[in-house]
């Protein structure tokens, strides 16, 4: 016997893939307890990652083909087991039930098989088949309600597809930035049958619970911690979004490089008018990167509105800088038919009435996987 994990770190629990080149294996080396996985060479581990960020995460056991790693994670009042990628990824709950599981396995047929203790002296054997299936494929996800959210007034769901990479995401900023910016959101998601102004967008990915929208600010005793920089790229303006650490140590975060651009009243309209603010001067201190932390758990940012009638640089809700969405790369009706029946949709995607009435240009029902009536014309979809 060797050692192959040689650091400071707890590494335990391995577990090895069916074909003998990778381990699974709890660490704490992040701060936090995780599962990570590795390739296996004599000199020891190499390639090491980190595939679960949600909880208190145990006895990691792969699937038969090694595609999957089934865990046991620890929760408040319960302890599910989850499955994800052996490649890193979302964890799905195999059972969502109050399951207190206490090891978990998996037989030649890829089902699953735990212990949970009860009041007997004999722990009873549980068994479930997951879904093991596409992320794309499946029936529809019912909406998850984010118990460590509050909307006021808003509506705290997200679909059950993705509310495991926003509880994620939500962890892990908590741990990197010292505090839970995530716990107050503006907005997550919109009744089906709410219709907007020029300010939103009534096809939004709000209604297929795949979007939310974090605070316009965010200030502590030292002042705002929430910055914004001004990026453009191919013609369209986008802003990243970074938050102040609360550790300014060198423990959390990195010194800003970049400058903040101010999109206050005196920058927009009287230092900086028709440009839509002006550059701030770097400042002092750690911060986190928002956006790239968000892109790393699949929620993107959208670039600022700039049309005649709503454009960022004259009105700064058009900015949009708060607001993140995770696609997948569907489009806008398939992300709806994922949490909503076709009849259920059949009002509020209705072509003729978003084309007549609501103005929506022909080409962009189409992008958006709005069924469209027979007599419509392919050839709107080539119009920009």
């Amino acid at each position: 016997a060797f050692n192959i994990s040689q650091n400071k770190f707890d590494d335990e629990e391995p577990a090895w893939s069916p074909d003998g080149k990778k381990v699974a294996f709890v660490s704490d080396r992040d701060g936090q307890r995780a599962i990570y996985t590795a390739d296996f060479a004599l000199a020891g581990l190499k390639n090491i990652k980190r595939i679960t960020f949600s909880g208190w995460d145990d006895q990691p056991a792969w699937s038969p083909d090694g595609k999957w790693i089934a865990f046991v994670s620890a929760r408040p009042t319960r302890q599910p087991i989850y499955i994800t990628s052996a490649e890193g990824g979302i964890p799905r709950i195999v059972d969502d039930s109050d399951m207190f599981a206490v090891s978990v396995t998996w037989a030649p047929d890829s089902t699953i098989v735990t212990d949970m203790p009860n009041d007997s002296t004999r722990a009873p054997l549980y068994q479930a088949r997951p879904d093991l299936s596409s992320p794309n494929s499946g029936h529809p996800y019912e909406m998850r309600r984010m118990t460590t959210t509050r909307l006021d007034p808003g509506i705290n769901k997200l679909n059950g597809r993705v509310a495991d990479s926003y509880i994620a995401l939500q962890a892990r900023l908590k741990q990197e930035v010292g505090y839970d910016f995530l716990s107050v959101l503006a907005d997550m998601t919109r009744p089906i049958d709410l219709t907007c102004d020029i300010t939103c967008d009534t096809l939004s990915w709000h209604k297929a619970g795949r979007a939310f929208d974090t605070r316009l600010d965010y200030t502590d005793a030292r002042g705002s911690a929430l910055e914004i920089v001004r990026e453009d790229q191919q013609g369209e303006t986008f802003f990243r979004m970074f938050l102040r650490a609360a550790a300014q140590d060198g423990s959390m975060g990195e010194p800003m490089k970049q400058a903040p651009w101010d999109l206050g009243y005196r920058a927009r309209w009287i230092i900086g008018r028709g440009e839509g603010g002006v550059k701030k001067p770097v400042p002092y201190g750690f911060y986190v990167d928002f956006t790239e932390l968000a892109r790393a758990y699949g929620w993107e940012r959208i670039s600022a509105h700039d049309g005649d009638d709503f454009d960022w640089r004259t009105n700064k809700v058009a900015a949009e800088y708060w607001h993140y969405q995770r696609m997948d790369e569907l489009n806008w009706y398939q992300a709806m038919r994922e949490v909503f029946s076709e009849t259920e949709l059949s009002t509020l995607s209705d072509w003729n009435t978003l084309a007549n009435k609501l103005d929506y240009e022909p080409y962009l029902l189409y992008l958006k996987g709005v069924p469209a009536p027979s007599k419509a014309w392919q050839w709107y979809a080539l119009e920009p």
